[in-house]
C-alpha cells in the first residue's frame, strides 16, 4: 500500500524498505510471545482491502535541517537535542496534536520549551526559532502527524468483533520506526491499480478509500504483529474457521485469500517452504513461496498491499503475509496467527 497522506506525511501501511534485502512494513526485533492455548477459537478469514487514517500522538520528527539566515546556515533542532524519530507532544506544556499546533506555538515566542518522547522516554528541552532570509520563522525540522493507506485484512473474531490486519506495524516510511498512534479510523477500500513486482524492487496494489459513509470502525492498537481494532459493522466474507498453531503448522501446500484489483476476496495457493519457530522476530515466523499461475500472472507474486492476506492450511488459519523478499517477489515471510491472537487479546 502506498499511503496518501496531507501536508508533510505519507507512510505505508505495508511496506518500508530495509537492507536486509525484504521488504516489510515495519517489524522490531523482539521475543514471541507467550503463546497460549487456541486450539478452540474460530475466526472469520478476511482478504479484504480496508483503508486506515491514522492520527500520530504528537508530531513526528523526520528530519533535522540547517536553515539560511543573513548570519549563515543555523540548525535550531539539532541545537535543541532533537533527533529523528522523535515525537514532540507539547510546546511550553500546551498538547500539540498536529504541523499546524507547532508552528503556530513557534511562530511568536522568542524560546519554546518542547516535550518530546524518544524510545518512549520523555524529555523537556529548550528551542529557539532563528528568521530565514525572508523573513519567516523556523526551527528547521520536518514533522509529520497524520497518514493514511490501505492494507488487507487477516481475520474477524465474531465473539469480540476485534480484528487484525498487515501482520507488522504502520511504521514511517522516513525513519522505519513504529508510529505512536493518537487514534484511527478504518474505512473501506478497494484496489485500483497493480505494480507488479520485479527482481530488487517489490510491486504495490494501488487503492482508494471508498468515502467516509463507508466507515467501518476504530483502529486501537499499532503494534510489531499487526495492526487491531474494532468494527462497528463489517463485510464478512466467509464463515468462521478454526485456527492452527504454530506446531501444526507443516511444509507444503497453503493458501491465501486475497483481493485483487476490483476483484471480491478470492483464495490462491502458495506453498509453506520453511518453518521458523524460533524466530526472534514476530512477523517473521514462515518463508512462503506464491505458487498460483493467476496470482503470479497479475502480480508476480507478493506486493505492497498484500500485506495480513491470511493463510490458510488443511481449512485452518495458520497466519498471514507480513514481507517480499526484494530479490524474489515470488517469496516472502508470513507471521503464526497465535503471535497475532496475543496482541489482539490485549484490546479486549
Amino acid at each position: 500500500m502506498r499511503p496518501k497522506s496531507k501536508g508533510l506525511f505519507s507512510i505505508l501501511l505495508i511496506i518500508t524498505f530495509f537492507t536486509y534485502g525484504f521488504v516489510a512494513v515495519g517489524f522490531t526485533d523482539v521475543s514471541s510471545p507467550q503463546r497460549e492455548n487456541y486450539s478452540s477459537k474460530m475466526l472469520i478469514p478476511g482478504g479484504n482491502v480496508i483503508g486506515v487514517k491514522f492520527y500520530i500522538d504528537g508530531v513526528h520528527v523526520l528530519n533535522c535541517e540547517g536553515v539560511q539566515t543573513p548570519l549563515g546556515k543555523k540548525n535550531p533542532a539539532k541545537d535543541a537535542g532533537l533527533k529523528s524519530g522523535d515525537y514532540i507532544t507539547a510546546v511550553n506544556s500546551v498538547p500539540i496534536y498536529t504541523n499546524e499546533d507547532l508552528s503556530n506555538s513557534i511562530q511568536f515566542s522568542q524560546s519554546s520549551e518542547l516535550t518530546v518522547v524518544r524510545n518512549g522516554y520523555e524529555f523537556k528541552t529548550k528551542i529557539t526559532p532563528v528568521v530565514e532570509e525572508n523573513g519567516s520563522r523556523r526551527i528547521g525540522i520536518w514533522v509529520r502527524d497524520s497518514t493514511a493507506g490501505i492494507g488487507t485484512v487477516t481475520f474477524y473474531d465474531p465473539e469480540t468483533h476485534v480484528f487484525g490486519a498487515l501482520g507488522h506495524a504502520i511504521n514511517d516510511q522516513d525513519t522505519k520506526k513504529v508510529l505512536s498512534m493518537k487514534s484511527a479510523s478504518v474505512y473501506n477500500a478497494k484496489v485500483t491499480t497493480i505494480r507488479k513486482g520485479t527482481k530488487g524492487e517489490a510491486g504495490e496494489l494501488g487503492g482508494v478509500f471508498l468515502g467516509n459513509d463507508r466507515y467501518l470502525g476504530e483502529l486501537i492498537k499499532n503494534s510489531s504483529s499487526g495492526i487491531f481494532g474494532t468494527y462497528n459493522k463489517s463485510k464478512v466474507n466467509h464463515s468462521p474457521v478454526p485456527i492452527a498453531s504454530s506446531n501444526e503448522i507443516t511444509e507444503g501446500k497453503a493458501t491465501i485469500y486475497c483481493s485483487i484489483q476490483n476483484e471480491d476476496v478470492k483464495e490462491y495457493e502458495i506453498e509453506i517452504s520453511k518453518i521458523i519457530k524460533s524466530s526472534l522476530y514476530t512477523s517473521k515466523g514462515m518463508i512462503i513461496k506464491i505458487t498460483d499461475p493467476k496470482l503470479l500472472e497479475k502480480t508476480n507474486g507478493i506486493v505492497q498491499g498484500m500485506s495480513g492476506s491470511p493463510i490458510l492450511q488443511n481449512g485452518r488459519i495458520v497466519g498471514a503475509v507480513t514481507h517480499v523478499f526484494v530479490n524474489d517477489p515470488t517469496r516472502g515471510y508470513g507471521i503464526f496467527i497465535e503471535n497475532m491472537l496475543a496482541e489482539a487479546e490485549k484490546i479486549k
